[in-house]
């Protein structure tokens, strides 16, 4: 390490303070970050199956992450560490057939590493194409639960200084890349992991983490401890849905930062040098080893020159700047005479710190002058500073008075006042003067033992809770407590907000905490407001900088320091939400912005907000006067559909009639053969309004004495209909297309859908076909479907490929099996049984009955993929004509279904 990095960021170093209790002293802390240091960077990477995008994009990262990070400091070094979770059941697959391969029977990533707990692949080098070599090796594993093991892996890489390689002056920062949650302290105990963490340094000769099933999982006040010896600045670089979870952790963590990380981690350069930033931009004081007797209160001047009570960091630094610390120091209570104590204030961060020594001044000096058998003590004590100290066997103000002589004949000088008890009735009177009574509750004294040191209030059993000594049954509270039992905090340290209001401007600081005035605030600062009439105005201000980079703060810095709530963009805003409060304000332009404000179960604040104000279209006047135009030839049409309608009511009423009276003509005709078949006769007539005509058994809806809800077919000419697992319209073009890929196929034509329909593919959902075409295909009209047309109803080419809709694919290679079956008994076959399931083949099966009539499914034969999450293969079951509605089940694994009987 060259003399250029060994400088001085904190001064002084080293201080001594002699302080007397009830009086408190101050003392100023000057800090500087210096430019060019040296930065040590370990990046620390999920390997669970989930990360395999990200790990294949930072194949290359070294180098580039190094061209950056030499734009800020000219010595950097990289290092690099993996980890999966703790090789335990429930955590991961320990089953015989996955020891070797966790991904064994999965059909997606059918190979995989076994899983592991932390691995230190890389420690700290400045040859970056090492950990391009590193990462180039690596392949993911896979758990068996959501949570990871990070915590275990973020511990060993804090305390395994020699085996990662930290250097002592460098900045030490750790990147944690993960989209899941980690597991914490007592997670353990479900594989039976009872002992807690000891904090040490468990990497084996293969630096691996050794210990990982034998320990539990680290707490979250261990891990700060270990970061703060270690000087680590933590990165979470996790999803955006868990980035809230990481948030909170944050606030227990000092030092520590989160960034949302893209899905495959194609943002992580960028991410790591703005958290390196925001970091350097930053300076925050911790108290390490605080004594308990003794209060600190900050005070920091940061950049703009203005002092902040209360505060003990400062933000939005630049390269160079110097920021002070006031902090003031009183003591409460006297120590055993010869007692030093110490504490240590150090930048979070920082190698250097300022050590702090307290000596006690207790004594008066004028102890220093006494007088043995003074004539001021009638020869019987020593005079000391203006009072006698008696000789034993001598007491009274000059130890005029020996303890055998008993002034029993003038008891009124002990007695505080006429009729009341001698010496307070805690003591004896001798030589006019009260001896007082010994108490095993402390101490009882006074001319007339009218005081003891016991009697005063208490708060939670504690005598003046702890913050003061009692005095003749009073408390006299120590240096920033007030009230009878000294219970309530004078320090408004705990009730500044971030933008240094007390109590956001909300409330009061009342005892150290914050009590909220404002109707509706809440939160420990009155931070949350959504029903302040300020809210809105506050909020504003974050909207105006964030999105469009004006308004009063509109300098990054500032707008990063005031603005911490989470914002999110959309195109629609949702303005009903009764959780949320809409805010409006006019831009400059007369534009209206649109945003909602709301909390999030966490406590976290959410902004959600338009992408762009609405701005008013000027009237046009071709639009007024075809709004004119159209209006009266609506009210035309409206008349003309009027009269239409009464003469279609009487030509249909006069043609019922004639229906009628034919109907009854022609029924003797019908003869035997209606009287045959009666029964189907009936539930046609009432279901379809026909007659006994009804000879040809191919009309809709009825087919072989079987009545069908709709003709229905999955599969025609090779067309089949998708919709996503999400429901309904989920799909855009781009995810349509990978659907009908997936399985084969591609997406269907507009001639191969027509060809489908003319031999009955009939499906009421609007989907995607070729060429980003929308549209559906009828077979028969009906007053919800098709707005009463025949044919495919096209809704046309799509100039927005965004739009969800389902989609309609074309495989005529597929192998044929499903069907509609209308046996009374059927053995239904996967293809190819007893053969395995062949890849990317779907069947459908749809077992139609008479009209009242159940269905009975018995399972003889069952093995599908083992997956609990049943994601690959499996089989649904649908109690409908369809698999839109009435999804009865899902089924994987070896285990035989019960039986199933439909409604």
């Amino acid at each position: 390490m060259s003399a250029k990095y060994d400088v001085i960021q904190i001064q002084p170093q080293k201080l001594s303070l002699r302080l007397r209790p009830g009086h408190q002293t101050s003392f100023e802390v000057q800090v500087r970050p210096v430019e060019d240091y040296p930065v040590d960077l370990y990046y620390l990477m999920d390997l669970s199956l989930s990360m395999k995008d990200d790990l294949d994009t930072i194949r290359n990262l070294g180098t580039k992450l190094a061209e950056e990070m030499k734009k800020l400091t000219s010595n950097f070094r990289l290092g690099f560490g993996t980890f999966v979770d703790k090789n335990l059941s429930p955590f991961s697959y320990t089953a015989p057939k996955y020891k070797e391969n966790p991904c064994n029977g999965y059909k997606p990533f059918p190979n995989c590493v076994p899983s592991f707990g932390f691995r230190n692949h890389l420690s700290l080098t400045d040859k970056v194409d090492r950990f391009n070599e590193e990462v180039q090796k690596q392949m993911v594993s896979r758990n068996r639960d959501a949570p990871e093991g990070g915590f275990d892996a973020i511990l060993q890489a804090a305390v395994c200084k020699e085996k990662i390689g930290w250097r002592k002056e460098a900045y030490h920062l750790l990147v944690f890349a993960t989209d899941d949650v980690p597991h914490l302290a007592l997670d353990g105990k479900l594989a039976g992991l009872v002992q807690p963490h000891d904090g040490h340094c468990h990497l084996n000769d293969a630096n691996e983490y050794s210990a990982s099933t034998n320990m539990d999982y680290p707490s979250l006040a261990l891990l700060g401890e270990k970061l703060a010896e270690n000087n680590i600045f933590l990165i979470f670089a996790v999803t955006k849905r868990h980035y809230v979870l990481y948030k909170n952790f944050t606030a227990l963590i000092p030092g520590t930062t989160v960034e949302i990380l893209d899905q495959s981690s194609k943002n992580i350069i960028q991410l790591i040098v703005n958290a390196y930033n925001n970091i350097r931009s930053k300076v925050e004081l911790s108290v390490w080893d605080h004594p308990e007797d003794l209060s600190l209160a900050f005070t920091a001047t940061c950049q703009d020159g203005k002092p902040l009570s209360g505060m003990s960091k400062c933000a939005d630094l630049k390269i160079g700047d110097t920021v002070s610390f006031n902090i003031s120091v009183a003591a409460h209570s006297c120590p055993p005479p010869g007692t030093r104590k110490s504490f240590t204030i150090k930048p979070v961060g920082f190698k250097d710190s300022l050590e702090v020594s307290v000596d006690y001044q207790c004594d008066c000096n004028c102890t220093r002058f006494t007088q043995a058998k003074s004539s001021h003590c009638s020869s019987a004590g020593t005079y000391t500073c203006g009072i006698c100290r008696c000789d034993p066997g001598y007491h009274g103000n000059k130890c005029e008075c020996e303890e055998e002589e008993v002034g029993s004949l003038n008891l009124a000088a002990c007695r505080e006042a006429k009729g009341k008890q001698v010496c307070s009735g805690r003591g004896e009177c001798s030589c006019n003067y009260c001896r007082c009574y010994e108490s095993e509750f402390g101490k009882i004294y006074g001319m007339y033992c009218e005081c003891d040191d016991f009697s005063c209030a208490r708060h939670k059993g504690i005598l003046c809770s702890g913050h003061g000594d009692c005095h003749c049954g009073e408390c006299k509270c120590h240096a920033g407590y007030i009230g009878d039992n000294c219970n309530c905090s004078i320090e408004t340290t705990s009730c500044v907000s971030e933008d240094g209001r007390m109590c956001s401007g909300r409330g009061s600081c009342v005892c150290g905490r914050c009590q909220c005035t404002e109707p509706g605030a809440f939160g420990d600062l009155c931070e949350k407001c959504p029903t302040c009439g300020d809210a809105c105005a506050a909020k504003r201000e974050c909207i105006e900088c964030t999105l469009f980079n004006t308004g009063k703060f509109a300098d990054n810095q500032t707008c990063q320091r005031m603005c911490k709530d989470e914002i999110i963009v959309v195109e629609t805003l949702d303005t009903d939400d009764p959780s949320s409060v809409l805010c409006l304000y006019k831009t400059e332009n007369e534009c209206v912005m649109k945003f909602t404000y709301s909390e999030h179960a966490s406590g976290q604040s959410v902004l959600t907000a338009l992408r762009e104000p609405v701005c008013a279209a000027p009237p046009d006047a071709m639009t007024v006067l075809y709004a004119v135009v159209g209006s009266i030839l609506l009210v035309g049409i409206v008349l003309l559909a009027m009269w239409k309608l009464v003469i279609t009511i009487h030509d249909r009423r006069e043609f019922a009639r004639f229906q009628s009276a034919r109907s009854r003509a022609r029924y003797e005709m019908c003869g035997a053969r209606a009287a045959l078949r009666m029964l189907y006769l009936h539930v046609v007539a009432v279901l379809l309004a026909l007659s006994c005509v009804l000879e040809e058994t191919d009309a809709w809806g009825y087919k072989n004495g079987i009545f069908h809800n709709s003709i229905w077919l999955e599969q025609a000419a090779g067309v089949y209909h998708r919709e996503s697992r999400k429901g309904r319209y989920q799909l855009t073009y781009k995810e349509a297309k990978t659907v009908c890929k997936f399985e084969g196929g591609s997406l269907a034509t507009y001639d191969q859908l027509e060809a489908a329909r003319q031999i009955g593919f009939h499906v009421c959902a609007a989907g995607w076909f070729d060429k980003g075409r929308v549209g559906y295909p009828i077979v028969k009209p009906g007053s919800n479907c098709g707005y009463g047309k025949v044919g495919i109803i096209d809704y046309g080419y799509r100039l927005n490929k965004s739009e969800k809709w389902d989609v309609y694919c074309y495989n005529p290679n597929s192998k044929e099996c499903g069907g509609v079956h209308t046996d009374q008994e059927k053995i239904l076959q996967s293809p190819g049984f007893p053969d395995e399931y062949p890849d990317e083949q779907i069947c459908y099966w749809h077992i139609r009955v008479r009209y009242g009539q159940k269905i009975h499914l018995q399972f003889l034969d069952f093995d599908i993929e083992d997956d609990v999450d049943c994601i690959s293969d499996y089989l649904e079951i649908y109690d409908s004509y369809d698999d839109v509605a009435g999804f009865a089940g899902r089924y994987c694994g070896d285990e035989l279904p019960e039986d199933f009987l439909s409604t």
